[in-house]
């Protein structure tokens, strides 16, 4: 297997090295004694346009005028100069989304293969309020069958193939006459293989739930106690910086009204500890303690993930890349967390 901007598996180590997209391909005789050959979209639109370029020069200055050293620097893309067995495009509904004679669905459509596959989620793409929806989708299965040669709607002239796919696919399906539904199941049955999660017995992830404590700073805990022990002869300016203090933010009670709330809260309570309660809910609602959860939460996932590759490090049963999901209800809480 070899994978472009790391080399052949073989010489690689896990996890892997630094991936160099920017050094130029391995030539074609390397590259054909592998069985597996993996490259990214990047890399063929960069064929693409050295490829633009090369038949530029050679139309300008003429390919007798070319030098020895041009001829050596101009030769196709190895990716070109190969007949491959198979092509198998993944997230191939780039494909569909990019007009057949673009860069990028243009140079791989010249790659020569025998057989060739389009792996996709998604084979349409785009907004499904939007009034083309339908339309839009159709023209992507077009050109992802243009890609895969069919021998009607692919292997004509990209002019003709579109034609015959509009005359008998396209418009009777907007159109909403059974011909042009026939037709589309007919021609999906015929070059697509579903799979759906349930149909492929995948191994079932692990989950690991921890419960972590995130102790109030000392300082708070002082001001709440502070409160609680002087609730009898508190005034608003008073409750005002405590809570600036703390980070509560009285925004849903506006203004003088939201203090002399608080306030009257506070009076009304008769024991200590209700008003600790009272604070105490306050500021586990702020910012600044959320960031102190996240900071707990990322701690606690970088460490576990650290020690679980140390565990798996003299282990050649798994050597899967550990990795950890954070999910959560809001969607800025994950944020210290990610960083």
């Amino acid at each position: 297997v070899f994978l472009d901007g790391i080399g052949d598996l073989n010489d690689t180590h896990i996890p892997l090295t630094n991936v160099f997209m920017n050094r130029s391909m391995e030539p074609a005789h390397y590259l054909s004694k592998h069985l597996v050959v993996v490259t990214t979209f990047s890399r063929c639109k960069r064929e693409y346009y050295r490829e633009a370029r090369v038949r530029g020069k050679k139309q300008k200055r003429g390919q007798d005028c070319l030098s020895c050293s041009d001829r050596l620097s101009h030769e196709p893309s190895p990716l070109l100069q190969i007949r491959w067995l198979r092509l198998v495009v993944d997230e191939g509904h780039e494909l569909g989304k990019n007009e057949v004679d673009s860069g990028l669905a243009h140079f791989i459509g010249e790659i020569a293969a025998e057989r060739r596959w389009v792996i996709s989620g998604s084979p349409t793409t785009g907004d499904e309020d939007d009034q083309n929806f339908n339309a839009d989708g159709l023209d992507q299965l077009q050109r992802l069958l243009q890609f895969l040669r069919h021998p009607t709607y692919g292997l004509k002239a990209i002019d003709q193939a579109k034609e015959n796919w509009d005359l008998a696919v396209k418009c009777p399906f907007l159109d909403r006459r059974e011909r042009g539904r026939e037709g589309l199941l007919r021609i999906l049955n015929e070059v697509m293989v579903m799979h759906r999660k349930e149909d492929i017995n995948l191994p079932k992830p692990i989950f690991k739930q921890a419960n972590l404590d995130v102790p109030v700073p000392d300082k708070v805990q002082s001001m709440i106690i502070e409160v609680a022990e002087l609730r009898e002869f508190v005034d608003i300016p008073y409750i005002a910086a405590m809570l600036e203090t703390m980070g509560i933010d009285i925004e849903q009670n506006s203004g003088q009204d939201g203090l002399e709330t608080w306030l009257e809260k506070i009076k009304k309570s008769s024991e200590a500890h209700d008003v600790a309660d009272l604070m105490l809910s306050g500021y586990l609602n702020t910012n600044a303690y959320q960031l102190l959860v996240d900071k707990v939460q990322g701690e606690y996932i970088v460490n576990s993930v650290l020690s679980e590759i140390d565990t798996r490090t003299d282990s050649r049963i798994d050597r899967r890349p550990i990795k950890a999901v954070v999910y959560s209800s809001s969607s800025t809480n994950l944020n210290l967390v990610a960083e």
